[in-house]
């Protein structure tokens, strides 16, 4: 299952550790649309209507939207191709980056080869809030009472993210949302009653804006992508700049006395 809503992202890239690591499952790093995705999945987006991604997409709470996505052989490869990467760092003994600060536990998909794979995933969505995503970053977390445990409530730097529970055997880990987030309505604003929502991070479910409740026990594995457009950033950006001149400039205005604020008003025509 999938759950999507809007955020923002800064990939970062390492380019030695693929070089080194012997590639295993050779799907993952080819893109076959039947292996990856579930039947209904591909049917809707080959639909390509409102009604064809209505029949597998509900809306859970406002902003998030819930389908079952990706195949179950796609999440045992994964889950098996971590387990593999994090034996061999050990036994070669490799200082890895670690996917942001807030993440203590895992590795960026790009250190084993997969940012091809990443990078096909996300061009299924390139109509998401607009123009095609021009950078995309993915990474692997993982949970548990000898790794993190959890982590606390966050907004993700990327228009569009999936983050994907790839294991069975943990209990807690429960996914909650505060609503959509925006410069007026930053990550420490009080949420409104009708913004909160939790739901039970299951295998193939998909989040963003949101925290992690405690690990209780077991050990998670989240695949996390991110999906961002710089260029609608960049021009959100320079409107914001405009706006926030402007509202200085008004408020530099009524700070004169008026007969400065005469003499400025008639220097700017």
């Amino acid at each position: 299952v999938a759950v999507f809503a809007p955020s923002r992202s800064s990939p970062y890239v390492t380019i030695t550790l693929k070089t080194m690591f012997e590639p295993l499952y050779r799907e993952l790093y080819t893109f076959d649309p039947t292996f990856f995705f579930t039947p209904s999945f591909l049917k809707a987006i080959n639909g390509d209507t409102v009604e064809s991604f209505g029949s597998v997409v509900s809306v859970s709470s406002p902003g998030i939207f819930v389908s079952e996505m990706l195949q179950p052989k796609f999440y045992e490869m994964m889950l098996s191709k971590v387990d593999k990467f994090g034996e061999w760092v050990n036994v070669a003994k490799i200082q890895i980056t670690k996917p942001n600060t807030m993440r203590k536990y895992g590795t960026l998909l790009d250190n084993f080869g997969l940012d091809s794979m990443l990078e096909n995933i996300m061009e299924v969505f390139p109509e998401v809030c607009g123009s095609k995503s021009d950078s995309q970053n993915g990474f692997v977390v993982e949970y548990g009472t000898d790794r993190d445990i959890d982590l606390g409530f966050h907004v993700d730097d990327s228009e569009l993210t999936s983050n994907v529970s790839l294991s069975k055997h943990f209990e807690g880990e429960e996914l909650y949302f505060r609503g959509t987030r925006c410069k007026k309505h930053d990550v420490n604003t009080d949420t409104k009653p009708e913004e909160m929502f939790g739901d039970s991070h299951t295998p193939d479910q998909a989040v963003l804006r949101h925290g992690d409740r405690a690990t209780t026990s077991g050990h998670g594995v989240d695949m996390i992508l991110w999906s961002r457009r710089c260029n609608h950033i960049r021009r959100n950006s320079q409107a914001d700049a405009v706006k926030a001149s402007e509202k200085r400039n008004k408020s530099k205005a009524r700070l004169l006395l008026p007969e400065e604020r005469q003499k400025t008003e008639r220097a700017s025509r």
